[in-house]
Protein backbone atom coordinates (compact mmCIF):
# COMPACT_ATOMS: atom_id res chain seq x y z
CA UNK A 1 0.00 0.00 0.00
CA UNK A 2 1.23 3.57 -0.65
CA UNK A 3 2.07 5.77 1.75
CA UNK A 4 -0.44 8.17 0.40
CA UNK A 5 -1.29 10.52 2.91
CA UNK A 6 2.51 11.13 2.75
CA UNK A 7 2.78 11.29 -0.54
CA UNK A 8 0.05 14.12 -0.36
CA UNK A 9 2.08 16.28 2.47
CA UNK A 10 4.71 16.43 0.35
CA UNK A 11 3.25 17.13 -2.68
CA UNK A 12 1.14 20.17 -0.86
CA UNK A 13 4.38 21.44 0.51
CA UNK A 14 5.92 21.37 -2.83
CA UNK A 15 3.36 22.66 -4.63
CA UNK A 16 2.63 25.80 -1.91
CA UNK A 17 6.13 26.33 -1.39
CA UNK A 18 8.06 25.59 -4.29
CA UNK A 19 9.18 26.80 -7.43
CA UNK A 20 8.67 26.17 -11.20
CA UNK A 21 12.14 25.13 -12.80
CA UNK A 22 12.94 23.98 -16.25
CA UNK A 23 14.21 20.20 -16.13
CA UNK A 24 15.86 18.87 -18.93
CA UNK A 25 16.73 15.14 -19.85
CA UNK A 26 18.91 14.20 -22.40
CA UNK A 27 17.81 11.26 -24.50
CA UNK A 28 19.87 8.71 -26.45
CA UNK A 29 18.51 6.45 -29.23
CA UNK A 30 20.25 4.10 -30.97
CA UNK A 31 19.67 2.89 -34.74
CA UNK A 32 19.57 -1.01 -33.79
CA UNK A 33 19.72 -1.47 -37.35
CA UNK A 34 23.02 0.23 -37.86
CA UNK A 35 24.72 0.00 -34.38
CA UNK A 36 28.07 1.40 -35.51
CA UNK A 37 26.22 4.62 -36.13
CA UNK A 38 26.72 7.56 -33.33
CA UNK A 39 23.71 7.63 -30.90
CA UNK A 40 21.17 10.45 -31.87
CA UNK A 41 20.96 12.61 -28.23
CA UNK A 42 18.02 15.08 -28.17
CA UNK A 43 16.70 16.69 -24.85
CA UNK A 44 13.45 17.00 -23.10
CA UNK A 45 12.49 19.53 -21.20
CA UNK A 46 9.38 19.56 -18.20
CA UNK A 47 8.48 21.86 -15.66
CA UNK A 48 8.89 20.78 -11.99
CA UNK A 49 8.12 22.18 -8.55
CA UNK A 50 11.56 22.21 -6.38
CA UNK A 51 12.83 23.88 -3.41
CA UNK A 52 16.25 25.40 -3.89
CA UNK A 53 18.77 25.34 -0.94
CA UNK A 54 22.25 25.81 -0.21
CA UNK A 55 24.86 23.28 1.50
CA UNK A 56 25.73 24.03 4.87
CA UNK A 57 29.26 24.51 5.74
CA UNK A 58 29.90 21.09 7.48
CA UNK A 59 28.36 19.37 4.47
CA UNK A 60 31.35 21.00 2.22
CA UNK A 61 33.96 20.78 4.84
CA UNK A 62 33.20 16.79 4.87
CA UNK A 63 33.29 16.36 1.27
CA UNK A 64 30.09 15.62 0.56
CA UNK A 65 29.20 18.79 -2.02
CA UNK A 66 31.54 21.63 -3.48
CA UNK A 67 31.28 25.04 -2.78
CA UNK A 68 28.93 26.59 -4.65
CA UNK A 69 26.64 23.12 -5.34
CA UNK A 70 22.90 23.88 -4.08
CA UNK A 71 20.47 21.46 -3.37
CA UNK A 72 17.18 20.54 -5.05
CA UNK A 73 14.08 19.25 -3.37
CA UNK A 74 11.53 17.59 -5.80
CA UNK A 75 8.49 14.96 -5.35
CA UNK A 76 9.82 11.29 -5.54
CA UNK A 77 7.94 10.72 -8.15
CA UNK A 78 9.92 13.18 -11.09
CA UNK A 79 11.89 10.55 -13.56
CA UNK A 80 15.55 12.52 -12.91
CA UNK A 81 19.17 10.91 -13.58
CA UNK A 82 22.89 12.41 -13.38
CA UNK A 83 23.44 14.96 -16.06
CA UNK A 84 19.61 15.90 -16.31
CA UNK A 85 20.01 19.64 -15.68
CA UNK A 86 17.91 22.57 -14.91
CA UNK A 87 18.09 26.20 -15.84
CA UNK A 88 17.92 28.80 -13.35
CA UNK A 89 18.55 32.50 -13.74
CA UNK A 90 20.23 31.62 -17.22
CA UNK A 91 22.63 29.30 -15.61
CA UNK A 92 22.96 25.25 -16.57
CA UNK A 93 22.59 23.26 -13.13
CA UNK A 94 23.66 19.66 -13.61
CA UNK A 95 22.11 17.19 -11.46
CA UNK A 96 25.42 15.48 -9.78
CA UNK A 97 24.04 13.21 -6.96
CA UNK A 98 20.73 12.24 -6.57
CA UNK A 99 19.24 10.94 -2.77
CA UNK A 100 16.04 9.85 -1.98
CA UNK A 101 13.98 9.78 1.07
CA UNK A 102 11.69 6.41 0.49
CA UNK A 103 8.82 4.52 2.67
CA UNK A 104 7.76 1.27 1.64
CA UNK A 105 9.10 1.35 -1.85
CA UNK A 106 7.99 4.61 -2.66
CA UNK A 107 10.05 7.80 -2.90
CA UNK A 108 8.41 10.54 -1.16
CA UNK A 109 11.27 13.09 -2.44
CA UNK A 110 14.44 12.98 -4.00
CA UNK A 111 17.15 15.78 -3.18
CA UNK A 112 19.10 16.25 -5.87
CA UNK A 113 22.70 18.27 -6.14
CA UNK A 114 23.38 20.20 -8.59
CA UNK A 115 26.10 21.93 -9.67
CA UNK A 116 26.85 25.22 -11.66
CA UNK A 117 28.65 24.56 -14.92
Amino acid sequence: MLPQPLLNSASRLLADNGTDYDLTAKITTIDDNNPEWNPLISESTVAVKGLLTGYDEQSILLGIAKVGDSKMVVSGQVAVKINDYFMINGKKWSIVNIMTAPLKNTDIIKILQIRNE
